[in-house]
């Protein structure tokens, strides 16, 4: 095998279909969506017990709106991943450069699988 042959071996795919790139955003929102939805039943839980004032109230509500828009975004992203393909596959590599989260940068570019966000696991900073 040639050198550039190998070197084409071991460089990761970047160039990617416009709909599987939707896919992959989908599931990223999603992702987030539960984890938000598992933080707004937890909250909900415990202002429940201790009372709830106006300024929780409005609290818990911007973070209802928020877990909408996810909802709304995973939809928009996976009706735009079953379009039909354009003939050029998109080179995400500038794009996966600006995601700093290497778990989410590799599951964007598709080399690695997908996590369970209802896990529990917990990553302390």
């Amino acid at each position: 095998m040639s050198s550039a042959a190998i070197a084409a071996h071991e460089a990761p795919e970047t160039e990617r279909a416009l709909g599987e790139m939707c896919a992959r955003l989908a599931l990223e929102i999603e992702l987030l969506r539960l984890i938000g939805v598992r933080i707004e039943q937890s909250l909900c839980a415990s202002t429940a017990a201790l009372g709830l004032d106006s300024e929780r109230v409005r609290d818990l509500q911007q973070l209802d709106l928020l877990m909408q828009h996810l909802a709304a975004l995973r939809d928009f992203m996976g009706a735009l991943s079953s379009l039909p393909e354009t003939a050029t596959p998109l080179d995400a590599r500038a794009a996966l450069e600006r995601i700093t989260l290497a778990e989410m940068k590799n599951r964007l570019g598709g080399e690695a699988s997908v996590v369970d966000a209802n896990s529990g696991d917990v990553e302390f900073f």
